[in-house]
């Protein structure tokens, strides 16, 4: 799994990061299909669809990847709650693309430098990779 979120085409994606700083992560990642090269959307970890994605398949660990794709960000976000315009939180990922479309995201930020310099050391040369326990 990357340690971000891509979607081809078109339809909901609360935690697309639009303008350039889609952009960059789109280049950085080398976010383009392969056959048409057509640009994929790109946004920050969505972590209550991961945790839904973890709950229908049934896994308790997982592998992120492309962290270093996010290493020359100076902060980092997730998407870690859902809510809807008037502030009513959503407890779980809906199965309604329409309320999905309409959903406000509540991010975490963080810094990215120090993780990524801890990275380094930890794994040397080695591309990036960590492994979650759920």
């Amino acid at each position: 799994m990357k340690a971000y979120t891509t979607r081809v085409g078109s339809g909901p994606f609360p935690t697309e990061i639009l303008g350039s700083g889609g952009d960059l992560l789109r280049f950085a990642g080398q976010e383009f299909g392969t056959t048409t090269g057509r640009p994929r959307r790109c946004g920050w970890l969505d972590i209550v669809a991961l945790k839904y994605s973890c709950q229908i398949n049934g896994f308790s660990s997982l592998n992120l990847t492309k962290l270093d794709v996010l290493s020359d960000l100076e902060e980092i976000q997730l998407g870690v709650s859902y809510k809807l315009a008037d502030g009513t939180p959503i407890k779980s990922f809906p199965s309604d693309l329409r309320l999905l479309e309409q959903l406000k995201v509540t991010f975490l930020s963080f810094p990215s430098t120090p993780l990524f310099l801890h990275l380094h050391s930890s794994f040397g040369s080695h591309d990036q990779m960590l492994l979650f326990n759920i």
